[in-house]
């Protein structure tokens, strides 16, 4: 069985080698989408087909992308090494010490955008505060210091 496929189920389709285009389709398909002849246009581009679920036109949908607003607070996180406290208040706020391990691990993966700010501000709350304590602190030696 290859690395990555734990269900005795798993086709094992190497799933790393698809292109972009590829994967979106597949997940279209999984979905139970329709590609269907249809003309229209997106960012001044004519196309001849398009996604639908049932009669609603989807265009090219991107699973793929990611949002460039929530990916500040990742980078904001990594950039001070804050991975662990904000893994830790996430998995807090979600209650996942209640759930059976693997669920749990669904329910972090699957977290809503609300929890996950959550997580994040907590996570960076702490080290807000000890800055503001080192300032208040270097500001009481030094006379001028942060004035």
């Amino acid at each position: 069985m290859e690395a990555g496929c734990t269900f005795m189920y798993c086709n094992c389709v190497k799933y790393h080698e698809l292109t972009d285009q590829e994967l979106n389709e597949l997940c279209c398909t999984r979905l139970g989408w329709e590609k269907k002849s249809h003309v229209w246009e997106h960012g001044s581009t004519w196309h001849q087909h398009a996604w639908f679920k049932g009669e609603t036109l989807l265009g090219f949908p991107n699973f793929l992308s990611q949002d460039p607003v929530v990916s500040q607070l990742q980078e904001f996180i990594e950039a001070r090494g804050l991975q662990n406290e904000y893994g830790y208040c996430l998995f807090e706020l979600l209650e996942a010490r209640k759930l059976q391990h693997d669920h749990a691990w669904y329910v972090l993966a699957h977290a809503s955008p609300r929890h996950r700010v959550l997580a994040f501000l907590r996570a960076t709350e702490e080290q807000e505060q000890l800055e503001a304590t080192v300032l208040d602190g270097l500001s009481s030696q030094q006379p001028g210091l942060g004035k």
